[in-house]
C-alpha cells in the first residue's frame, strides 16, 4: 500500500511517496511565505508508468490547500500537469 507524506525541515523538504519502507518517489519543494516551490519530481525507474507521479502531485495540491500556500512549479513534469488540466489546479496555482 502506498504511503505519502510531506518532510518539511526550516521550509525545505519533500513530498515523499513510499512502498512499504522503500521511498519510491519524492518531489523537492521549498515553502517561503504562501509560495510552495517544486523544483523536482522523481520516481524509480522500477515503479514508472503506475501513475506514481499523479499521485505525488495529489499530494502536493492537497497540501497546498490546507496550508493555504500557491504552487510555482518549477519542474517541468508538474508544469507539464498543471498545464494539461488547468481546471484541476487552477486555486493553487501562483500567479504573477
Amino acid at each position: 500500500m502506498e504511503k505519502l507524506n510531506v518532510e518539511l525541515n526550516n521550509g525545505k523538504g519533500e513530498v515523499q511517496l513510499w512502498l512499504g519502507d522503500e521511498k519510491v518517489g519524492f518531489m523537492e519543494i521549498a515553502v517561503n511565505g504562501e509560495r510552495l516551490t517544486v523544483y523536482h519530481t522523481e520516481v524509480d525507474k522500477a515503479h514508472g508508468g503506475k501513475g506514481y507521479g499523479k499521485l505525488l502531485i495529489g499530494k502536493l495540491v492537497d497540501y497546498a490547500r490546507e496550508n493555504d500556500l500557491k504552487i510555482s512549479p518549477l519542474c517541468p513534469y508538474v508544469r507539464g500537469q498543471i498545464n494539461k488540466h488547468p481546471e484541476l489546479y487552477a486555486d493553487v496555482v501562483f500567479k504573477k
